[in-house]
């Protein structure tokens, strides 16, 4: 009985050269940036939309426009893969990116508060015609032996762009602050750093117009695998979304639960704060770099997989009883680097899996890494004020969960991979 097997329906379709691969980085940063250097400035725009706003109220705006961003993802990731499978994934990164370098100013310039939450939706459906199907692209146009290694570095320049980006937006931010001091206006200094940001993006989609070729669309089809093999590969690729969804709730219930325990429990600074979430997204990217920088074979199966899950669940074990900055890095180190661990291997496997095309795999990938975060975050925001320290027990169990259900499925039987 024969596995399912995978043809291509464009069989001469060139495949990308190192500079095109450079560039599908540069845009995966440049969206990250654009995400993250809004971040300090959606308080200064909310000055200048709401003249007055209240402490409170520009506090709830700011985590709903944050919030507005990721529910778009969530909701158009999947369509956006679905239709890079029928068009070919050019023409919806082309898309996705024109569109993100356009409302970058366009946020900035917003005549009304209800269009900078229009304008942040937008943001958001855009951006993720870019991230997913980046990774689509990549995981079918690599070789077998680099193609982790890629997703991994997709997956690095992705967090680079969330470290910069905050850090270039608040230093413009702070800068803001002193110039409407000496009676400039701040919304004139909101322009600057999102008309950079549009720039970049707008370079790199240049450089993609004329380099990215038509990859081949994977069109995968059935030749007499058999029921069995039919449930066993739609359970693993749920067992792999249901484990992607633990580890991206776990990272957003950390970044909320680990701010508001450094911040009332530790007593941190902001500048502490900072240097927390700096080391947080180096490490990952080092992480990322260095651990699939060779092309070893199944570096994201059971091995790495079940480990990565314990370590994070004995990172969450003891949150709560940090109360020493040094020992807080530490833990937050832990974090970072089984994390960095499990993000691209998950992407890695779920790209592998022939239950559907890539595309609409990564899309759905995508749309539920949004979900978890926003539901990791909003759970953590919820309870800590409740059980404090032990909302991390909560996120230890599940993370637990995790390593047990990839203990079970994740047996060294290869999955179907999509090939170029």
């Amino acid at each position: 009985m024969n596995d399912s097997s995978v043809t291509t329906r464009d069989a001469t379709a060139r495949l990308p050269g190192t500079k095109t691969f450079f560039l599908l980085m540069a845009a995966t940063f440049g969206v990250s940036m654009g995400y993250g250097v809004i971040l300090p400035l959606l308080p200064l725009e909310l000055q200048r939309l709401v003249p007055g706003v209240s402490a409170a109220t520009s506090a709830w705006h700011t985590g709903m426009l944050a919030g507005i961003y990721m529910f778009a993802i969530f909701l158009f990731a999947p369509l956006w893969g679905h239709v890079s499978d029928r068009i070919g994934r050019r023409p919806v990164i082309l898309c996705g990116l024109a569109g993100y370098a356009f409302t970058l100013p366009a946020f900035a310039l917003s005549p009304s508060l209800g269009a900078a939450y229009a304008t942040r939706a937008a943001a958001g459906a855009l951006a993720s015609a870019v991230m997913p199907i980046t990774a689509a692209f990549v995981s079918e146009t690599a070789a077998e032996e680099r193609r982790a290694r890629r997703l991994a570095w997709i997956g690095a320049s992705s967090l680079a762009g969330f470290l910069v980006g905050p850090a270039a937006g608040g230093w413009l931010a702070k800068m803001g602050q002193a110039l409407d001091v000496a009676g400039m206006p701040v919304g004139g200094m909101i322009l600057p750093p999102l008309y950079i940001s549009g720039f970049f993006v707008s370079l790199v989609w240049a450089g993609l117009y004329l380099l990215l070729p038509s990859a081949a669309v994977p069109a995968i089809e059935r030749t007499g695998g058999s029921e069995r093999n039919g449930r066993r590969a739609r359970g693993r690729f749920l067992m792999l979304l249901a484990l992607n969804l633990l580890i991206t709730y776990g990272l957003g219930s950390f970044e909320v639960g680990v701010a508001l325990q450094a911040r009332q429990q530790m007593g941190l600074d902001p500048g502490k704060l900072a240097t927390m979430f700096a080391e947080c997204s180096l490490v990952m990217i080092v992480v990322e770099i260095v651990l699939f920088a060779t092309p070893v074979k199944n570096l994201s199966g059971r091995p790495l997989v079940v480990p990565a899950f314990l370590a994070v669940a004995v990172a969450f074990v003891l949150l709560p009883a940090a109360q020493n900055f040094f020992f807080m890095l530490f833990v937050v180190g832990l974090i970072a680097a089984s994390t960095g661990i499990l993000l691209p291997a998950l992407t890695h496997l779920v790209s592998l899996q022939s239950v559907l095309r890539i595309g609409a795999a990564l899309g759905l990938q995508a749309a539920l890494s949004s979900l978890g975060q926003a539901m990791g975050s909003a759970a953590a925001g919820a309870l800590y004020g409740l059980v404090a320290g032990r909302l991390f027990w909560i996120s230890a169990a599940l993370m637990g969960l995790g390593a047990a259900v990839a203990a079970v499925m994740l047996r060294p039987a290869p999955l179907a991979k999509a090939a170029a």
